[in-house]
């Protein structure tokens, strides 16, 4: 029988299930309702297998009822029922590491402060499906409920499958527990085991995930690092856009005060091949001259960037401030 320590500094119970180990990927599956592809693959696979065996035993007229694409389709359901329920506990018991100004702590989090999560506490204590287990270091807390009763139940009662309706349901409920029974020994399983405080749900996108740093405060909530990347990719596009835009204004600034008076005579100047030419040669020395607008403008400016209307517009806008500011 393997064990499992979660590699945290936090003291722990060391945690058993019937396969021998915490499955953290799986219990973020529960939660963020992954499941359905995963077994909607097999039950395909299952399904085609179906139709070679009865290919095989086709003179014999062999059929299975229900057919496995079926059962995996109540499956479906029933894991999607016990991940509400899971995520149920699981919610309410982060939001007790949440302070009234947002700041979220996992060294925080208070079962005791819970109801709904407390309740599966009490449920499935008094059922015990608990045992202590003896390995090397001392005792161990054992969980008695399989990790993945599909699987399980597939490989070690085929025969059954040919049963359907309400008996095959109370069957399976009977050997591996109601989708609250389940729900009851993850959560239960997740507290006892050193991942409990890494649990945490990103505040953007709503999904759960395993916390890198759980022994410090996150003063705007938990974040997934997906989410962490867009942030921070949001946040340079938005630096970068600014500097460009102060860049684009510092532009028409210096062609304005330069050239105010001719754009003041001439309402088309820009049609005009001299002063067009004159203004480009002007903003190219600014930008040799300036670190700031030759970060921005790398490369020299051409006719066609006052072809464009927004610089245009922006260089007569400048003008006309200027003017207003000289004569006020």
């Amino acid at each position: 029988m393997r064990q499992t320590k979660a590699k945290t500094d936090a003291t722990e119970f060391r945690v058993q299930d019937a396969r021998g180990i915490f499955d953290s990927a799986r219990f973020l599956l529960f939660l963020n309702n992954e499941l359905g592809n995963e077994a909607q693959k097999e039950a395909e696979y299952l399904d085609r297998l179906a139709k070679l065996m009865g290919e095989l035993w086709g003179a014999a007229n062999t059929e299975i009822t229900p057919p496995p694409r079926q059962v995996f389709r109540d499956e479906i359901q029933k894991e999607a029922a016990i991940g509400e329920q899971l995520r149920g506990y699981v919610d309410e018991w982060l939001d007790t590491g949440v302070a009234s100004d947002g700041v979220e702590d996992p060294r925080e989090r208070d079962l005791t402060k819970t109801r709904s999560a407390g309740d599966a506490v009490q449920r499935f204590s008094g059922k015990q499906r608990l045992e202590l287990a003896v390995s090397r270091e001392g005792l161990s807390v054992r969980i008695l409920d399989a990790p993945n009763p599909t699987v399980d139940y597939l490989m070690k009662n085929m025969v059954d499958l040919s049963s359907s309706g309400d008996r095959a349901d109370q069957a399976r409920n009977e050997a591996y527990g109601t989708p609250q029974d389940l729900a009851d020994g993850l959560f239960i399983h997740c507290c006892l085991s050193g991942w409990a405080l890494r649990l945490a749900k990103c505040k953007r996108c709503s999904r759960y995930f395993w916390l890198k740093h759980w022994n410090r405060p996150y003063k705007r909530g938990a974040a997934c690092s997906m989410c962490i990347r867009t942030r921070s990719a949001d946040s340079a596009r938005l630096s970068t856009s600014k500097v460009r835009e102060q860049a684009e204004q510092e532009l028409y600034k210096r062609a304005a005060r330069r050239f105010r008076k001719r754009i003041a005579k001439q309402p088309n100047w820009c049609r005009d091949s001299r002063v067009r030419a004159e203004m480009i040669g002007f903003l190219n020395e600014q930008i040799a001259k300036s670190h700031s607008l030759l970060s921005v403008y790398r490369r020299e400016l051409t006719g066609k960037w006052l072809s464009w209307s927004k610089n245009r517009d922006g260089i007569e806008r400048a003008a006309v401030k200027g003017r207003v500011h000289a004569e006020g």
